[in-house]
């Protein structure tokens, strides 16, 4: 049985988790590692969504074949309010524009 991310959440409910995931045109760091539309499917499941548009193939021309193929996404439950992550959407919408 292989496990991904969303699968191994906390045991207590939390506001937001930030994960690391693999651009979906790149190769897997590891054997059965889910995809960056794989882990976003997953955690809709379980009731999150990303902080902020996230393309799963960044805009980016690559300058090598690894280059930009691990993206940081932060998960967020809807009850939160888009503005209480300012800092980060500033840092993420410089990195995926």
């Amino acid at each position: 049985m292989s496990l991904s991310a969303p699968s191994r959440l906390p045991p207590q409910p939390c506001t937001s988790l930030r994960s690391q995931v693999v651009a979906d045109d790149c190769t897997p760091v590891y054997l059965q590692q889910p995809s960056c539309t794989q882990v976003i499917e997953g955690m809709h499941r379980l009731g999150y969504r990303p902080v902020s548009g996230t393309p799963c193939t960044p805009p980016q021309p690559r300058l090598s074949p690894s280059h930009y193929c691990e993206l940081e996404i932060l998960f967020v439950q809807p009850m939160l309010p888009m503005e209480s992550h300012e800092p980060y959407l500033a840092f993420h919408n410089i990195h995926t524009k």
